[in-house]
């Protein structure tokens, strides 16, 4: 400390000693009167008088009462200037002067290294870097003791989104600043922006529509003061309705008119069917993009919403296709059908005919963890210090004991400029407040995925200092502060954990967070088109007899479907993670691999022979003896003939299969 002051002091004695004129260099009388006064104004304040960056202005004896107080709470102001500027002031009394004894200067700017700089973050950041480059931070100080420096940020921070109406969503981003270690009863803070035209730039995909500064409601700021700029920004849907939604789109009318345009008859029945499934296949393809560009939350967007109900809609018609079809026509009615087409070629009166109706298991948090411990060296009689009980300082120039997190891939404190401040009592105790991004290696359980729940911990201990010298505490000051997920994930709950001592010599502790995995995407954008190709497929295999001549064309039917499904695998691979247990998702689109295929087998392996041609006399016969049958009758004949031949048992069969595996996939599904 001593080192520090006295380098401080001779550098600004220097400066203020060394009577320079700046004249002789060319430049101005005024120029040369104001460096030398500006010069004896921060002699004045950082040589002479006992500042110390390190020391904050706060007055800690403030009572809770703040407003009875004769002292007021120190005021700092943000502006935001632009998405990535902000202005930040505050007075401090130690830096005040009278303009008169300094030729009538009413500013200086120096560098940020020089002073205090007030505790205020951005919460909730994954990155809050200051864009600098090689400049050093200048800061402009005003003879009432007002600081004012502007700071350009680079900052990631969470928003939640809501997706319901995706691609066509606004969202509302907030940027919100605190101080972890002053409470309300030493500062206050407010928050402006400043609007100027064309100041508001997005991206390429995302519009910023509006910014303003709002000040959280009193009943959540009762310990710390929280000011917050609501950015509302709206994504541009381009890409997504011209990449996505008109192809779909496309796809869906084009395979419409091809199974509907003419009549459903038998011998077009499964080329029809085959254009429905070769439709779904480019759909899925679809799906795939949308699942990389979609955000994974509770509500299903609305371009998930359309792209399933496309999928829904081309698997309505091809089952219409397989289970309605007519009889081709005979020889007479073709001649008869010609008739009137000619006839319509010749005679424009006759109308148309009406025709037949979670990979690298690595747990990323921000965490805000307050450490407390006693030196024995900062203890001091507060009797002897005018009733001083605890004092602010920098955490640069106090020791911290060796404690880090265990397991972790990444940590990064999130303090942008401000360095981190220690609050310590006259007992020698220690309380210092930080604000981490963490990234954790968690072992993912994934037998129940993606209905499942997990266990992640975050590990603290000493690898300079034994358990002989040292002991931990471990606990949770507020668990509404932790309930907050992700759009994935929700946080269920979070507790104080101690571990077993693996080491005799090394106390470990820790936080176990326990979360649970939003499973709305997987279900809407995997399961259920796999289930849904999987019955499509056995309806076209097996809804007629399997005769000699249609075998391939429902061959090609199965196997079209089979590359759908790849397509789905495909998306699940890069979703699931890589562990020793196969996660139930996986096992559940394999299952619908493994029906298709065996499906596929049965058609190939087992096949009638082609129906012989009836004669003309039996087919008089056959109507003869269907004369005197009532509709009801008629129907109930064909209902038994249907369901008494060995395709329908097979259709029934796998079709159940299908369904009971569906089933048992929901089943984990809980709220």
């Amino acid at each position: 400390m001593l080192v520090f002051l006295l380098l401080s002091i001779t550098k600004h004695i220097s400066i203020a000693d060394s009577g320079f004129v700046y004249a002789n260099n060319g430049e101005s009388d005024e120029f040369n009167l104001y460096m030398t006064n500006s010069a004896s104004v921060l002699d004045e304040l950082f040589a002479k008088r006992s500042y110390n960056k390190n020391h904050p202005p706060i007055f800690v004896p403030m009572p809770k009462n703040f407003s009875a107080s004769k002292t007021r709470r120190m005021k700092i102001e943000f502006m935001l200037n632009y998405v990535k500027l902000f202005d930040l002031n505050w007075r401090d009394p130690r830096l005040t002067w009278n303009e008169t004894q300094f030729g009538g200067v009413t500013s200086v700017l120096t560098t940020s290294d020089m002073i205090w700089i007030a505790d205020a973050g951005i919460s909730s950041a994954k990155t809050l870097d200051v864009v600098s480059g090689l400049a050093t931070q200048t800061v402009q100080i005003y003879s009432n003791g007002t600081i004012s420096m502007t700071t350009p940020y680079y900052a990631e921070t969470a928003c939640p989104i809501y997706a319901n109406v995706f691609p066509f969503d606004s969202q509302n981003c907030s940027i919100e600043i605190l101080s972890l270690s002053l409470a309300t009863e030493w500062i206050s803070m407010e928050a402006s922006f400043l609007n100027l035209p064309g100041q508001l730039v997005g991206n390429g995909e995302w519009d910023v529509v509006n910014a303003s500064a709002v000040l959280f409601p009193p009943g959540l700021t009762e310990v710390m003061q929280i000011v917050t700029f609501l950015i509302i920004i709206k994504r541009v849907p381009n890409f997504y309705v011209y990449v996505i939604a008109l192809p779909c789109f496309i796809l869906t009318v084009l395979s419409i008119i091809g199974m509907f345009w003419t009549p459903n008859t038998k011998k077009e029945q499964l080329t029809k069917l085959s254009i429905g499934l070769t439709s779904l296949v480019s759909i899925t393809v679809l799906m795939g993009m949308l699942a990389d560009a979609i955000p994974k939350t509770q509500v299903f967007p609305l371009l998930g919403i359309y792209v399933v109900a496309c999928v829904g809609i081309t698997s309505a018609a091809c089952v219409v296709i397989v289970m309605y079809s007519i009889p081709k026509p005979g020889k007479d009615e073709q001649k008869k059908e010609s008739d009137l087409k000619n006839s319509k070629l010749k005679e424009a009166k006759i109308g148309s005919l009406p025709l037949p109706d979670t990979e690298n298991q690595i747990f990323s948090a921000t965490l805000e963890v307050r450490m407390n411990w006693r030196d024995p060296r900062l203890a001091w009689n507060s009797t002897k210090f005018g009733g001083v009980k605890s004092v602010f300082v920098t955490s640069d120039v106090l020791w911290i004991p060796d404690t880090r997190f265990g397991n972790v891939k990444t940590l990064d404190t999130v303090n942008g400029m401000s360095m981190s401040i220690a609050h310590i009592f006259s007992n020698g105790t220690v309380f210092i407040t930080t604000a981490y991004y963490a990234e954790s290696t968690c072992g993912i359980k994934a037998s129940t995925f993606p209905f499942d729940k997990q266990n992640c911990s975050l590990a603290i201990l000493s690898l300079g200092l034994e358990s002989k010298y040292i002991s931990y505490g471990i606990g949770i000051e507020n668990e509404s502060t932790v309930t907050t997920g992700n759009g994935e994930w929700l946080i269920t709950g979070a507790l104080p954990k101690t571990y077993p001592q693996i080491y005799t010599n090394m106390d470990i502790v820790g936080f176990l967070i326990m979360i649970k995995r939003v499973p709305n995407f997987y279900v809407y954008v995997i399961a259920l088109p796999c289930f849904i190709l999987t019955m499509i497929s056995i309806i076209g295999m097996f809804w007629s007899p399997n005769i000699k001549k249609e075998q391939l064309v429902k061959l090609s039917i199965g196997l079209t479907s089979l590359v759908s499904m790849t397509v789905l695998l495909d998306m699940l691979a890069s979703e699931i993670p890589k562990t020793q247990v196969f996660p139930l998702l996986g096992i559940y689109v394999v299952s619908c691999v493994g029906i298709t295929s065996l499906a596929c087998v049965i058609v190939v392996v087992h096949a009638l022979p082609n129906p012989e041609k009836l004669t003309k006399r039996e087919i008089e016969k056959l109507k003869e003896a269907n004369k005197g049958q009532t509709r009801l009758r008629f129907v109930i004949e064909s209902i038994k003939e249907f369901t008494w031949h060995r395709h329908f048992f097979l259709l029934c069969f796998f079709e159940a299969m299908n369904a009971i595996g569906f089933i048992i996939f929901l089943s984990y599904w809980e709220d």
